[in-house]
């Protein structure tokens, strides 16, 4: 476990809303356009997320016999091109420490398979962004079961040789679930689910393979990022003992 940090921080919301989104995105639109001219975001709040993007990089990393996840999401932030980034992430734990880091340049370059609280939905919203947008190389990070449940759909990608890198957080394990269990002084190991190796996985489907398996491995991302053509996998290792904030929060409300 960890204690509170710049990862930790989050926000609960506020006034909740369920509705077609089209319909509701172009009510807020409408409204935002009435209203931007005569407010300004919250002058607290717009010096609390800055104090806090500055603290991301002053943590202190628990890698232990693999790689803190916070560590992996961090080089990846600096790894990927700044200009032309394409993100789509899974749900679950390691989804919380990526939304923390990650960044894209517009709003449309965005995705996450989160809906319904779910996990394994962004490996098939990766491959339709790869087809939505060809000839640009998308960026999928997931975790371990999350990408195991559809992990068929990588043939996919190799058969149609789309330009697709899939960076698996990988602890053996459905973290959330471990995390939920440990916090409710459970077993944890019910949640334990040994993982093949990912990288021969990847090459037996027809591409290419990258390990990290502790700090001193993360030049594999950016060889991983190198290759131009055809999908890509990186299995980092990480230290499923890292937890945020908001996992104990969403922990809570499973009780």
């Amino acid at each position: 476990m960890t204690g509170p940090d710049a990862f930790g921080w989050f926000a609960r919301v506020a006034i909740g809303m369920a509705a077609d989104a089209r319909t509701a995105v172009a009510a807020l639109a409408d409204r935002l356009g009435e209203t931007m001219a005569a407010h300004q975001p919250d002058a607290g709040l717009v010096q609390r997320i800055q104090e806090q993007d500055r603290k991301l990089r002053s943590v202190r990393f628990t890698d232990g016999d693999a790689t803190d996840p916070r560590r992996a999401a961090l080089y990846l932030e600096d790894a990927l091109p700044k200009d032309d980034r394409i993100l789509v992430l899974d749900g679950g734990h390691a989804a919380m420490v990526c939304t923390k880091v990650l960044t894209v340049p517009r709003a449309e370059n965005w995705s996450i398979g989160w809906d319904f609280g779910a996990v394994g939905q962004g490996l098939a919203l990766a491959i339709g962004a790869c087809f939505a947008r060809p000839g640009e190389r998308v960026t999928h990070v997931t975790a371990d079961a999350s990408f195991m449940m559809n992990v068929a759909d990588f043939q996919t990608a190799v058969r149609h040789k789309l330009p697709l890198t899939v960076v698996v957080f990988n602890d053996n394990a459905v973290g959330q679930e471990k995390h939920d269990l440990i916090h409710k002084k459970l077993n944890p190991s019910y949640a334990d689910m040994p993982q093949a190796d990912f990288a021969k996985l990847a090459a037996g489907f027809g591409a290419k393979g990258f390990t990290v398996r502790t700090p001193d491995d993360l030049g594999e991302i950016d060889r991983a990022l190198a290759v131009e053509e055809g999908p890509v996998l990186v299995d980092v290792r990480i230290n499923g003992e890292v937890e945020l904030a908001v996992s104990w929060e969403i922990a809570k409300h499973l009780s």
